[in-house]
């Protein structure tokens, strides 16, 4: 296990054991990069520019998606968000949440989650020496799958059940 801070609980074993039952190992696809087309959060190679190009998220643009619940999971480990806020709804609470993070990241303090905001928060990506994709948040770390064949990013919600990072759909959350 990395050596970032934050213990593994039953729900990352789960995560992990759900992992390698979907997608296999977790490898990368070398060349591949991650593009906003795609219809969900993805990346290949080095996990800290996965983030580097996707779409926009706010309380107008992709507010209730899986993609939404991937940036609230980010909210919850940096502790802007409890764990009952990640519902893959972009509402008053995350978008509060989401100015706060901005702000105290150098970033435009506008709401929107985009390049500049993602990018920002992926820096903080890390591979773990098991295979599963990590960001080392500032109050906990979580954890993320990524998909070997599509780059899709999923993940596993602190109250609910696993849910890819669709832009258009909240399954599982």
């Amino acid at each position: 296990m990395s050596s970032r801070k934050g213990a593994r609980t039953g729900a990352t074993t789960t995560l992990l054991a759900l992992a390698l039952a979907v997608t296999g190992v977790l490898t990368t696809a070398p060349g591949a990069q991650a593009a906003v087309g795609q219809g969900y959060v993805n990346g290949f190679d080095a996990v800290g520019d996965d983030w580097n190009d996707e779409g926009v998220l706010s309380a107008t643009q992709h507010y209730h998606s899986g993609a939404a619940g991937l940036w609230q999971m980010v909210l919850y480990a940096d502790g802007y968000l409890s764990e009952s806020g990640v519902d893959c709804r972009f509402g008053n609470g995350t978008d509060s949440a989401t100015r706060q993070w901005q702000s105290n990241h150098g970033v435009t303090s506008d709401g929107a989650v985009g390049g500049q905001t993602f990018g920002k928060a992926g820096g903080r990506l890390f591979l773990s020496s098991d295979g599963i994709v990590g960001f080392a948040g500032e109050a906990r770390t979580v954890y993320f799958v990524r998909n070997t064949t599509s780059g899709a990013y999923g993940f596993r919600g602190p109250v609910r059940g696993f849910t890819q990072a669709d832009y258009a759909y909240p399954d599982g959350c």
